[in-house]
């Protein structure tokens, strides 16, 4: 059980990690980075009642906003360095 739910945080970065950064193009970094905190924090709070299905939407969720987060901070990073 604890293998799915680690599956289940990682998942979302397959599907989000080119549209989290065009989110950033679209956007903004800071927007973005706004969004993808908010969907953790999200999925933080859903997982507080405990209950197996909303462990596993809670762990969706926040893994969406790490994947879009790690896109936007990577970019931001490479950005500060750039010269």
């Amino acid at each position: 059980a604890l293998g799915l739910l680690i599956g289940c945080y990682m998942l979302p970065g397959v599907a989000l990690a080119l549209p989290g950064g065009l989110l950033d193009q679209r956007f903004g970094g800071r927007r973005a980075l706004m969004a993808g905190l908010i969907l953790m924090i999200a999925g933080g709070l859903l997982m507080a009642p405990g209950s197996v299905p909303l462990l596993f939407a809670g762990r969706i969720l926040g893994g969406a906003g790490a994947a879009i987060l790690n896109v936007v901070l990577a970019r931001a990073v490479a950005q500060w360095f750039a010269e």
